[in-house]
């Protein structure tokens, strides 16, 4: 239900438009609001934690290197939480002594993007986010609070725009919001470092003492009711596909010795165990997409490994979860983990052939359910598997099919002709160049450009 009119209840419980209410008025209005079930019992406030001390508006608990926060309007104060990643604000309505708690909460290791207003929380895997959109989150109508954040996923960043309002009146087009305080305008906020060996999501989950508490005898298979609960209680649930893996489906078939080549190039792969298919992408040749049987469960599990040669990218992921980084940034013959809350574990080393122009790969795979206990079970998948290297187009075009500067400039409303550093970010990455970048650029003044003439600097001693 939308608040029509501030005004009209005023009018109609005879309240002049400067009178304060009392607290049968303010009760009176909250359930006109409808409201009321959704308010915090301890009203928010500037002088209560988090927000004590605050200068300019915020209290800031980020350790990480960043701009300076901007400036914040009377009306409100707000705290940048210890992740660097959660903003909270405290926004006080004068006209009827009330004080309303907004927050977004961004967990880029969990994919999680979370926000609300008092008790009115949503939450969401960013899987089903829109980077770049506008988002609003309304209480009714009265309070309301929007906010776009772009994901800079190369440069460990996000771009954010935020805004509060208190609206005490429907026809926001003929009454502006009588409260309407910026907090972000393109300002850019770091992000953590993730941990992507990380532990269970209930520190010290023990499987054993898990089947006690829930009154559950071990089976294998178990039932699927127990599976279920099961998998939501180690904080999986979210990130499984639905419907799970299929290993006699197309995705996986037909094969030989359990793996699937659509390659068009030969692929030294050893066979693979029994209750494991893969199959090697086409598009790259490097990596491979699997799909694991877990008898406790009797579920699947998808696992992949993916190297872009040309682009030279890695992503590794169990399910929905997922890393893409630069190959660059990797050490070959260096073994290094992810796994999903970690029950779905996978372990992975890449060597490069630079002579043999092929990529060698050791993929090991866990299901665990015991923090201070062996795994359900450990496989080794392959062991020197060996994909040939794509010849690359030196050539080819953007990685963002038929990208056009002019409509991404429009989309952003950009008219000047020099890009703010924050609109630069933002199309670097979207051209994907920023992960090629050195550190220090090049320089026209400095060596060995400084003494060019005629724009060469020649060193060569030959004519």
């Amino acid at each position: 239900m939308l608040f029509r009119s501030f005004s009209g209840f005023l009018s109609e419980k005879g309240i002049g438009a400067n009178d304060n209410l009392d607290t049968n008025q303010l009760s009176a209005l909250m359930e006109r609001l409808a409201i009321g079930d959704f308010l915090k019992d301890t009203q928010c406030s500037a002088t209560a934690a988090p927000y004590t001390g605050s200068s300019n508006g915020w209290t800031n608990a980020c350790g990480l290197s960043m701009a300076t926060l901007p400036t914040i309007a009377s009306g409100a104060v707000c705290n940048l939480g210890s992740d660097c990643n959660s903003v909270s604000c405290c926004m006080e309505d004068t006209r009827i002594g009330r004080s309303f708690e907004l927050f977004v909460k961004l967990e880029p290791c969990l994919f999680k993007l979370s926000v609300g207003i008092d008790k009115l929380t949503f939450n969401t895997l960013v899987f089903d986010y829109e980077w770049g959109q506008l988002t609003e989150v309304w209480l009714f109508g009265y309070v309301r609070m929007e906010f776009t954040v772009r994901d800079l996923e190369i440069e460990g960043k996000y771009l954010m725009d935020m805004k509060l309002q208190i609206c005490r009146e429907a026809d926001t087009d003929t009454t502006p919001c009588a409260v309407d305080i910026e907090i972000f305008d393109k300002f850019i906020l770091p992000k953590v470092t993730c941990d992507w060996n990380s532990d269970f999501a209930t520190p010290g989950f023990s499987f054993a003492d898990w089947l006690v508490a829930n009154s559950v005898t071990r089976t294998t298979p178990l039932p699927s009711t127990v599976t279920s609960k099961l998998n939501s209680d180690t904080g999986i649930a979210a990130y499984l596909h639905e419907p799970p893996c299929d290993r006699i489906g197309s995705a996986y078939t037909p094969n030989t010795d359990n793996v699937k080549n659509e390659c068009g190039l030969p692929v030294v792969i050893p066979a693979l165990p029994s209750d494991v298919v893969c199959t090697v992408s086409g598009d790259t040749c490097t990596g491979l997409d699997c799909c694991i049987g877990i008898p406790l469960t009797n579920k699947t599990m998808n696992f992949h490994v993916k190297i872009d040669h040309c682009y030279q990218d890695i992503t590794v992921g169990v399910e929905t979860m997922f890393r893409s980084y630069k190959l660059l940034d990797y050490t070959f013959g260096t073994p290094e983990k992810f796994n999903l809350r970690g029950v779905g574990r996978m372990e992975y080393t890449i060597e490069d052939l630079v002579g043999g122009d092929a990529y060698i790969l050791d993929l090991k795979f866990e299901y665990c359910l015991e923090t201070s206990a062996p795994c359900e079970f450990t496989e080794v998948i392959v062991q020197n598997a060996k994909f040939p290297k794509k010849k690359c187009t030196w050539d080819d075009t953007y990685r963002t099919k038929d990208f056009s500067l002019l409509q991404w400039s429009r989309e952003r409303s950009i008219t000047s002709a020099v890009y703010p550093d924050y609109y630069i970010s933002e199309l670097l990455q979207a051209v994907d160049l920023t992960s090629y970048f050195k550190t220090s650029q090049c320089d026209r003044t400095a060596s060995p450009y400084d003494t060019a003439t005629n724009g060469w600097n020649k060193e060569c001693s030959d004519m």
